[in-house]
């Protein structure tokens, strides 16, 4: 069962010292029907999340598109008719989803910034189709896709300067009310990571510079690619037909790269990637329980080992990673006989590193070639 994820298993070098972190907590939304899923973090320490107005439908029940900020959640406005949102992405420069009423209905993609709603405008022969705003990057280029729900037709585009340009990739694979998972993501130099199904197999692509790319990997295995950075290092994951447990990946300098994983150890969920090239994902142990990690440069590190919880709570799930290296995270305290469960969300900050003794070592050999001389 676990020989795919076993090729690449391997051990931790113990030459860097790792980084530690300080839990801020980021209650859910104050309304007991309701049901808080964070989308993802900024490095101002903003949160994007979806409110799911009645817990007990996740799956088709109306949401409303929420930010925290200022130690408080905020409903993103509305526009027009919309009677419910969904955020998709956030980064520096705003929060991007979609505003309808019925999902099944046409969607419009939107863009929320500072006190600012952008409405994504139809043009041309798109006026029968959905639209879905799913990434922002950092400098505010903007990705989505565009939907038919009743001819099964997609089209990627691409907004720069609020002008919409349909990108000609061809089409990606539907999903369950047109939300594909992995859905596209951009950087600031206007790179795309979508994905296509080639011969049977979902494979990860990625537009850059009016080309369409496949990223390379093995024939034998599926591939998607989740995050997409301003040096062009992609992160996603990769399974075979065979098995489907996941692995975590990353695509640089055109050739992909297996990360690090503990023996046991398979990958699921979403895998991101900052601007510092730090990588997180969630692995599943032998238990099925999750482990949320984080990769920096080649080292590999469990989130629950990086940060003091109070005891027994440990980080559930980790959900996206900021540009300064703020991590956002479940952190979850399981039933007991004494205890109930204990469930919130948290930003994982970084703790600065302070001098260690090889800043020492380092003036004491400056002292000794002193002295020689």
């Amino acid at each position: 069962m676990w020989e795919f994820a076993a090729l690449v298993a391997v051990g931790l070098s113990a030459h860097a010292a790792p980084p530690q972190y300080e839990a801020i907590p980021v209650p859910a939304y104050d309304d007991p029907g309701t049901y808080t899923r964070p989308v993802g973090l900024d490095s101002n320490g903003r949160v994007a999340a979806n409110l799911y107005l009645d817990r007990r439908d996740l799956d088709h029940g109306p949401t409303r598109a929420m930010v925290w900020e200022n130690n408080e959640w905020t409903l993103l406005p509305l526009a027009g008719d919309a009677t419910q949102s969904h955020a998709y992405d956030i980064s520096n420069s705003g929060i991007v989803g979609s505003l309808g009423g019925d999902w099944r209905d046409d969607l419009a993609g939107i863009v929320w910034h500072e006190d600012r709603t952008t409405l994504i405008p139809r043009q041309g022969n798109d006026e029968d189709m959905a639209h879905y705003v799913t990434g922002i990057s950092a400098g505010g280029r903007l990705v989505g896709y565009l939907s038919n729900d009743r001819s099964r037709e997609q089209r990627l585009f691409a907004v720069d300067g609020l002008d919409l340009e349909a990108l000609e990739v061809g089409t990606t694979q539907p999903r369950w009310h047109q939300k594909p998972w992995p859905i596209p993501r951009i950087n600031d130099l206007g790179s795309i990571t979508f994905e296509r199904e080639i011969d049977g197999r979902k494979r990860a692509m990625l537009y850059t510079e009016g080309s369409v790319i496949e990223l390379p990997a093995p024939d034998e295995l599926s591939t998607f690619a989740t995050s997409i950075n301003n040096d062009g290092v992609v992160a996603g994951y990769a399974h075979t037909d065979t098995s489907f447990l996941s692995v975590p990946v990353r695509w640089i300098d055109g050739e992909m790269e297996y990360l690090q994983m503990a023996p046991g150890h398979y990958g699921i969920g979403r895998v991101a990637i900052n601007e510092r090239g730090e990588i997180i994902s969630n692995d599943s142990d032998e238990q099925d329980n999750y482990v949320p990690v984080m990769w920096s440069g080649d080292q590999r590190y469990e989130l629950s080992d990086l940060v003091d919880l109070e005891p027994g709570y440990l980080v559930q799930t980790a959900w996206d990673i900021a540009d300064d290296g703020s991590i956002l995270v479940s952190i979850l305290r399981r039933s007991t006989p004494d205890l109930p469960l204990d469930k919130y969300y948290a930003i994982l900050s970084p703790i600065p590193a302070t001098p260690t003794g090889g800043v020492l070592a380092v003036a004491g050999v400056a002292a000794l070639v002193r002295r020689r001389r």
